[in-house]
This record gives structure tokens, sequence and C-alpha cells, in this order.
């Protein structure tokens, strides 16, 4: 399969192991393919490939860490980077599990006031295995950075406009 950015074509040979069918497969072998989508998927999302260099998109979409010697951070630190630059430079972005807070920030950041608010549901946390967890987390690792620095950038746009967070149980 080729990929085409800013004109150049560049081949990426590890799509392929994933398009299989992937109906009633338990969460460990989805998280065992070696060229999971899923992994890392808000950061590659969030990062504009156009501002990295060709040479090291077509190395990222075709070396997996660890191969030939390669570290997680040499490969993912610029991808990360760009996604934050362009999380930061959103106007507006909310967190599921701060509805309340999202959608308060929505209308003073647009300046527009909702004619009601919902009743906002709150996300509850579903029970998985500690392994499973630790797992998920490694290899989502640059999600999980994103994450963190989104929330912290969240709770600075809400003291900005002095908007008091609800405290969650």
């Amino acid at each position: 399969m080729y990929v085409h950015l800013r004109g150049a074509q560049l081949q990426y040979k590890r799509l392929p192991l994933f398009l299989a069918d992937w109906h009633n497969v338990s969460l460990s072998d989805f998280m065992n393919c070696s060229s999971n989508p899923a992994n890392n998927r808000q950061t590659r999302m969030l990062a504009n490939l156009t501002k990295l260099d060709c040479g090291y998109v077509e190395y990222w979409m075709n070396t997996a860490p660890g191969e030939n010697g390669t570290s997680t951070d040499v490969l993912h630190h610029p991808l990360l980077n760009n996604a934050m630059r362009n999380l930061q430079a959103m106007a507006f972005f909310g967190l599921t599990e701060y509805p309340a807070e999202s959608s308060r920030l929505f209308e003073k950041t647009f300046d527009i006031s909702f004619k009601t608010h919902q009743n906002l549901a709150y996300t509850r946390a579903v029970a998985i295995d500690s392994t499973i967890q630790r797992k998920a987390a490694e290899l989502n690792k640059l999600d999980v950075e994103l994450y963190e620095f989104a929330k912290l950038l969240f709770f600075q746009r809400l003291k900005y406009f002095n908007i008091t967070p609800l405290s969650y149980i």
C-alpha cells in the first residue's frame, strides 16, 4: 500500500498485517498485533504528518519500535511533539470525563450560551485486569503522555475562564 505525502509516494509495508477480520477477538489478542492501528491512535490523528520529514514518516510507518535497534522514543518523539502543538493550537477541546466543564468551556471559548444543559452522563470505570492495563498503557505510551498534557491544558483553560471544576466521586 502506498501513502502520498507532499507529492512523495511512501510505501507502507506493515499495513496489510492488520487488515484481518477482528470479530470475536479477545482484548489480549488484539493488543498482541504487532502493527495494531489502535496503538497511539490519538497521537497519530492529532499529529500533522505534512510537518514531518518524509523520510521520517516512511521510516515510522515501516519500523516497529525495537526493530533494528530503534527505540520507541526515537521513532515517536516528533509525532508526540507535533500532536501536542496541534492540540494547544485548537480553540477548543473537551475531556469525556469532564462533560459539564467541557460544555462550559465551549460556551466561554466561543462566547455563546446553550439554551439548556443536558443531563450529562459521566463515564464509569470498567474493571480490567492490571496486567492488561499495564500492557495497554505501554502500547499507548504516546497517547498516555498526550492525555496528561491535554488534561493540564484543559485545566489551564478552565482557570483562564474562571470555571470551577466539579468534584467527581
